[in-house]
């Protein structure tokens, strides 16, 4: 087995079985600058890939901007707290996963097979975020210890953007950045300490209202809120404990709700499914993430819809009824 394999498994080994209903999510981390040859080339593809293969898992995938145009504190103390010189270096919750230029798509399909494995295992901490916004972020974290656990515990939660314009060496001036950490929103980069040796049942909750200002340009979707429980080590490092993450999505009305009640949205054998009463009459429409329309149809009850150019594994579906929209993005294997 390979040695950053033993050890990353061998570190949650303690979370085997004993906390089944909650689940361990992995942090997947690029360290990365814009001026970087290297990041651009080799790790640009090593991150395109990660994401690709890890999109249906337990799992989240950030840039950690230390250096270059997209630089932010949060990002430079994140990086230290791992450890390590150089860039791109790419780090499994917090273990560096040892990829380079000649070796990076094996390590690829290991991170991969590392998180179904960790997601296998179970959770001491069940970690929930929302992230609604009505001209402001409101975003709610709970924090769930769901077993007895020892140690002194730590709460960072922190906006990522997806989709940043900026330069980048080996891609140029106005490539589109994947899941940059902008900040945390606590004051600090690791946030408070929440507990020191919780017991099972122990809950920390918190709410932040964050003045979050969309451009012209800008897609809500493009931001995520990520909540992380880190636990502080005897060598005084912050490790990964467990996250939750939320997609922003503007605040839902009653009638939003209700509409969502009547349609359910999921994938299946390769095609969009569509689950409702059978009179109930709609529009469906199917886009790519580019906002390109690859389907649109009338439609009466179930359907099932099959797109015959596949050109990505993702894609949002709406659906139109009476007036109203839902939208859901679905991945089709």
């Amino acid at each position: 087995m390979n040695k950053f394999l033993f050890s990353l498994i061998l570190s949650f080994t303690a979370l085997a079985v004993q906390a089944q209903d909650a689940k361990q999510w992995s942090l997947f981390s690029k360290v990365t600058a814009t001026w970087c040859p290297n990041c651009g080339s080799w790790g640009w593809a090593m991150m395109e890939q990660t994401q690709e293969a890890i999109i249906d898992k337990d799992a989240f995938a950030w840039t950690l901007h230390y250096s270059g145009d997209l630089l932010n504190d949060t990002a430079k103390d994140l990086r230290d707290n791992l450890g390590g010189n150089g860039q791109p270096i790419f780090y499994l919750n917090d273990d560096n996963v040892g990829a380079l230029s000649n070796n990076y798509p094996s390590k690829v399909t290991e991170v991969s097979e590392t998180i179904d494995l960790l997601s296998s295992l179970g959770a001491f901490v069940d970690v929930r975020v929302t992230a609604e916004y009505d001209g402001m972020l409101n975003v709610s974290v709970d924090a769930e210890f769901v077993e007895d656990v020892t140690g002194e515990y730590y709460l960072g939660v922190y906006l990522v953007e997806n989709n940043v314009i900026a330069n980048q060496a080996n891609q140029g001036p106005t490539t589109s950045h994947p899941n940059v950490l902008r900040k945390s929103l606590y004051s600090t980069s690791f946030g408070p300490q929440i507990v020191v040796d919780p017991l099972e049942g122990f809950i920390y909750s918190d709410q932040f209202t964050e003045d979050l200002q969309l451009g012209p340009d800008d897609e809500l979707e493009d931001f995520s809120v990520v909540a992380i429980v880190w636990n502080l080590n005897v060598n005084e490092q912050y490790r990964m404990f467990n996250l939750g993450v939320a997609q922003a999505s503007e605040t839902s009305s009653a009638s939003d709700l209700e509409l969502k009640k009547k349609f359910t949205i999921s994938s299946r054998d390769g095609q969009i499914q569509i689950i409702t009463d059978s009179n109930t009459e709609y529009t469906a429409n199917v886009f790519d993430l580019s906002g390109k329309q690859l389907y649109a149809a009338d439609k009466k009850g179930d359907s099932r819809i099959t797109l015959n150019n596949k050109e990505t594994n993702i894609y949002l579906v709406e659906i139109q009824y009476e007036g109203k929209r839902i939208s859901e993005k679905i991945f089709l294997k």
